[in-house]
């Protein structure tokens, strides 16, 4: 800068307080810095002394140092503190600053530079350049700060004068870069309060994490705002690993390209479900089958607190606006509950005005993936302006099992264990993912049995805390081989099961005492139809809150069709209990959602239960065939018995035999359990097998008495 007589005080004061004291970063000032115009600009010409200037001192004494007063502060001034001598000195040194104002240059080139650059990529144009890089300033530099909270409180008139001023700019070209609907607001990069009146500091909002990046160097303008809008990653499945949702995945990616192509606005999609079903996964794998390039709106800045709902919503708008300006994108937006939320919803409110929402849905000129975990708290109103609504729950049993064996590939585990994990619906991609990375990072890939310990105890500590239960796993060697020719029925088994390899379509009702073999044949049913089997409980439906026993019902009946699987439930007499005999109208409700969806299903579904008697009549004529399992025949008994014995290397005299025929109330279920006391207790002879199997059907009502003949 120039140093002609009117502006001497300003230099020598300046160049004397930076020999002397050491400025930390954010205060430091170079002769012709252009913050340093813009400080005095906000002191003298917009008002700012009146607070600055007290009585007898200053308020801050290091911004009364940069401006030239040190003499005041030390005490070497020959004059004593008077306002109006000071204040006529402050006006002085200002009017030697614009009258070399020229030389007054950009000292942080980083900033300028990126600022530039930004403004570039989303179009805007000299005066909105201006005002951010005027409004970052004063977030990273703490005496511009300082100086524009001694103006006070800002309206939306006085802010239009404060940039005009400190930056030269015409009013009518300032007051139209501040419209809301100005590139400036609808970009989210700043935002004005327009309700109250506040300082510069909280009246004027800039998007967060936006400073951070303006601040740093980058090799790419795209990294300036990486840590609010990223590139997503490629996905890590394909369309093959969503084999149930492949007519959705279809319309999904031609309606994403064509709207690509044609640059429809408005095009938005939800997808909603359990947590780590795989969503945001989805969205990557449509993505990249319709050819688009995914942008996901960060939850946070990587340098700075995390973003709050409102300023995501922000980066959202800011993300559409650059996407807009490239060809085939697309953005992701996940956890929008709170932007869509109802207005009656009274844990918090929404976050932005429903009338402004619904037209960022409607017009928006990227298409966009909105993602949810909760959809019962966003408002119908909402809901209805999607193009596509898709719920993603726990993937079907099938994909499970892919998914496992897709990130297991590099771990030493069976394909027995992966089928028995993948049987629990809570085992979600993103669970495994986790599990399996923790295995690896922490050196615990050893041999098999550890390995599948160390995967099963993780998965089961994770969905439990979620709610679920946990995984079951059944080692090998527990049970005996299922056979049909020791199962006692009133029908053909294996004729039955070559009609079902022809017509993949029945209703069988399965009943009969306890261990005869009900359950095992529907899973015996699934294998030799290569189908999976998906088993209910009645405790897997029935539910406390009203209506949900009904909903879980229906749940089932189309996840089996989504998994193309054999439904099996067990203890169905709970939900086709005679009608009339209902003591509650819950029950009612249970039995007619059963026979609604009985009558509408289309596939393999087996009911499995020990009160045959109780059955709803209506119920009984909707099933093709009820399967009477009883109790085994003496030569039934005697084949299974000679199986068993013949393991442990032991003989069958003719006093066992006769011992065993007088067993008329065993099962195959009777024998399994037989086999599994035997890993505890030790039978040398024949006769203490039948001594085991006696004491199975003592156990039974009446057991004793009809067990030995008597």
């Amino acid at each position: 800068m120039a140093t002609s007589n009117k502006n001497i005080p300003l230099v020598v004061a300046l160049r004397e307080y930076k020999n002397e004291h050491e400025m930390s970063p954010d205060n430091q000032l170079e002769d012709n810095d252009i913050v340093l115009l813009w400080i005095y600009r906000l002191i003298v010409p917009l008002g700012g002394y009146k607070s600055f200037l007290r009585e007898k001192d200053f308020r801050d004494d290091t911004l009364a140092d940069v401006l030239g007063f040190k003499k005041y502060l030390r005490g070497e001034s020959s004059k004593k503190f008077q306002f109006n001598d000071i204040r006529n000195q402050l006006v002085k040194n200002w009017e030697a600053a614009e009258q070399n104002k020229l030389q007054f240059q950009y000292k942080d080139l980083a900033l300028k530079d990126n600022v530039a650059s930004l403004c570039r990529i989303v179009g805007l144009n000299k005066t909105e350049q201006a005002i951010l890089h005027f409004t970052v300033s004063v977030s990273a530099i703490h005496l511009l700060e300082l100086a524009t909270s001694y103006l006070g409180t800002q309206n939306a008139k006085s802010l239009e004068r404060l940039y005009s001023i400190c930056l030269e700019e015409n009013a009518a070209d300032v007051r139209a870069a501040l419209n809301p609907n100005g590139l400036l607001s609808m970009s989210g990069l700043l935002s004005l309060d327009s309700t109250l009146s506040f300082d510069f500091s909280l009246k004027v909002e800039l998007l967060k994490g936006l400073v951070d990046g303006l601040h740093m160097h980058h090799d790419n303008p795209e990294e300036i705002l990486s840590s609010i809008i990223e590139l997503s990653p490629k996905p890590k499945l394909t369309q093959e690993d969503y084999p149930h949702l492949a007519k959705d995945i279809s319309i999904i990616k031609d309606y994403l390209r064509q709207a690509s192509e044609v640059k429809r606005r408005g095009v938005n999609i939800l997808l909603y479900g359990v947590p780590g079903s795989g969503k945001t996964e989805f969205a990557r794998m449509a993505c990249a089958l319709s050819g688009l390039s995914l942008y996901e709106i960060a939850s946070g800045s990587k340098k700075a607190t995390p973003m709050d709902s409102k300023e995501r919503f922000r980066a959202f708008r800011l993300g559409q606006m650059l996407c807009e300006r490239q060809n085939a994108s697309c953005i992701l937006f996940d956890e929008v509950e709170d932007v869509f939320k109802g207005q009656d919803n009274q844990a918090s409110k929404p976050i932005c005005n429903k009338a402004w929402v619904n037209h960022v849905l409607e017009h928006n000129p990227v298409p966009a993936f909105w993602i949810t975990n909760n959809i019962h708290v966003m408002d119908p109103a909402y809901i209805r302006r999607f193009d596509y609504v898709l719920q993603l729950n726990s993937p079907p049993r099938s994909v499970r099992e892919r998914v496992l064996t897709h990130y297991l590939v590099s771990l030493p585990v069976s394909s027995q264990w992966k089928k028995q994990i993948a049987e629990n619906p809570a085992i979600v991609p993103a669970i495994v993912e986790r599990s399996v990375n923790v295995i690896k990072v922490s050196g615990h890939v050893v041999e098999q049995s550890k390995t599948e310990s160390y995967l099963h105890a993780m998965l089961s500590n994770t969905v439990e805390a979620m709610g679920y239960a946990r995984p079951s796993f059944n080692k090998s060697g527990d049970a005996l081989d299922y056979r049909l020719d020791v199962l006692n029925t009133n029908y053909s088994v294996e004729s039955i099961c070559e009609g079902l390899k022809q017509h993949h379509e029945a209703r069988i009702c399965l009943y009969g005492p306890s261990g005869t073999g009900k359950t095992a044949f529907g899973k015996h049913i699934a294998e030799i139809l290569d189908l999976p089997l998906l088993s209910k409980r009645a405790s897997d439906i029935v539910s406390p809150f009203i209506g949900m026993t009904e909903r879980n019902m229906a749940d089932m009946f189309i996840e089996a069709k989504e998994e193309n699987a054999v439904l099996m439930l067990d203890e169905a007499d709970s939900f086709l209990s005679n009608r009339q005999q209902a003591q509650r109208q819950w029950e009612v409700s249970a039995v007619n959602e059963m026979l609604t969806q009985l009558e509408a299903f289309d596939g393999i579904f087996i009911a499995s239960t020990n009160f045959m008697e109780t059955i709803d009549s209506a119920a009984m004529r909707r099933f093709d065939i009820k399967l009477k399992f009883d109790y085994m025949k003496p030569q039934q008994v005697l084949t299974m018995f000679e199986s068993l014995a013949g393991q442990y290397d032991i003989n069958l005299d003719s006093f066992t035999r006769n011992r065993l025929a007088k067993l008329n109330l065993l099962t195959p279920g009777d024998f399994a359990a037989v086999r599994r006391k035997l890993r505890l207790i030790k039978a040398n002879s024949a006769d203490a097998l039948v001594s085991m199997l006696e004491d199975e059907c003592h156990a039974k009502p009446n057991g004793l008495k009809k067990a030995i003949g008597f």
